[in-house]
C-alpha cells in the first residue's frame, strides 16, 4: 500500500531555512524555505464541513461558525509500506535558522511553524476522503465521532506558555517535532501516534474504549445522565451495529474535509 504523509508549515524567511524530515534515522527529504507563507485563517460552517459525513444538515446548529487553521504550503512525501517497521519514529527538523543578533537585539529571523501532519493511503487524499474513512472502518468494531481536534490530522507541539490551553494544540516556531508511526491493528494501517502525551511509556492510540470513555465522562459530569454504552449507535452515515465491551471510539477533526481538499488539490497538481 501507498502512503501519503504531508506536513503542513508556515514560514517566515531571513536566509535560507530548510526543512529536514527523517523516517526511523533514514533521510527522506529536505525542503528549501525560500519564501515567506502565512497559513490562513478560514470561516467554515458545521453544516459544510459535515455534509462529508452525511450530517450536514441533520447536525445540531448547522449555522455554526468554525476558525479553521490552513496551511497553504504542505510538503508532500510518497512511501511504500514496507519503509514501515512494526513502530516508526518520525522527525521534522527545522535546520540552518538564522537571526541578525546584534548585540542581543534581535529584528530579523527564520521562523517555521509546522501546523499540521498527517499520513493516510494515498487514494484517501480524494474529494471524498472523509468517506473512505467511514468505508474503511466499516465492520472493525469502530464508533467514530467528530470533534475539533482528531485524527487524522496529528497536532504539532502543545504550548508551552499556557497551561490553561493545554488541551488545544498550538504550534511553536523553529521546534523540531517527533512522531511515532504505528501499525494500528484496528484499522489495519500505519497511523500516526494522535498527540505527543506518553501513558505508562506508550503513545496514545487513535482510538479510546468506548465503554471506558463513557464511564470517565461519568465519573467528571455529576449531571450525566446514566447511559448504557451498550446503546450508543455508530452515527450515519456508518451503519448501525450494537457496541460491546472491545468497541472503541474514534475521534475525526471538523476539519478533516478542509484539510483533505487542500491537500489533495496540491497532491495532485503538483503545486507548491
Amino acid at each position: 500500500m501507498r502512503y501519503v504523509l504531508a506536513i503542513g508549515i508556515e514560514t517566515e524567511i531571513f536566509k535560507k531555512p530548510v526543512l529536514e524530515v527523517f523516517l526511523n534515522d533514514r533521510f527522506l527529504g529536505m525542503s528549501d524555505l525560500e519564501e515567506n507563507i502565512s497559513a490562513q485563517m478560514q470561516k467554515h460552517k458545521k453544516g459544510d464541513l459535515l455534509d462529508g459525513w452525511d450530517r450536514g444538515n441533520s447536525t445540531k446548529h448547522p449555522e455554526r461558525i468554525f476558525d479553521i487553521m490552513v496551511p497553504k504550503k504542505w510538503i508532500i512525501y510518497e512511501l511504500d509500506d514496507s519503509t514501515f517497521k512494526k513502530e516508526n519514529t518520525l522527525e521534522i527538523i527545522p535546520r540552518n535558522l538564522q537571526t541578525n543578533n546584534m548585540n542581543g537585539f534581535i529584528t530579523k529571523m527564520d521562523k517555521c511553524r509546522i501546523h499540521n501532519v498527517m499520513l493516510l493511503p494515498k487514494d484517501w487524499f480524494s474529494t471524498n476522503g472523509v468517506q473512505k474513512i467511514f468505508d474503511h472502518c466499516e465492520g472493525r468494531n469502530v464508533v467514530i465521532e467528530f470533534d475539533e481536534c482528531g485524527w487524522p490530522s496529528a497536532p504539532t507541539l502543545w504550548s508551552e506558555r499556557d497551561p490553561v490551553q493545554l488541551s488545544v494544540p498550538v504550534s511553536i516556531y523553529n521546534k523540531d517535532i517527533t512522531y511515532k508511526i504505528i501499525f494500528d491493528e484496528i484499522l489495519e494501517i500505519y497511523v500516526l501516534g494522535r498527540e505527543q502525551r506518553v501513558h505508562e511509556g506508550k503513545d496514545t492510540s487513535v482510538h479510546v474504549n468506548l465503554k471506558e470513555y463513557m464511564e470517565a465522562a461519568r465519573n467528571n459530569t455529576e449531571k450525566l445522565v446514566p447511559v448504557d454504552t451498550r446503546k450508543i449507535y455508530a452515527c450515519h452515515p456508518q451503519k448501525s451495529f450494537e457496541n460491546n465491551d472491545a468497541t472503541t471510539m474514534l475521534m475525526i477533526g471538523y476539519d478533516t474535509k478542509v484539510q483533505l481538499g487542500q491537500i489533495t488539490t496540491k497532491y495532485h497538481y503538483n503545486e507548491d
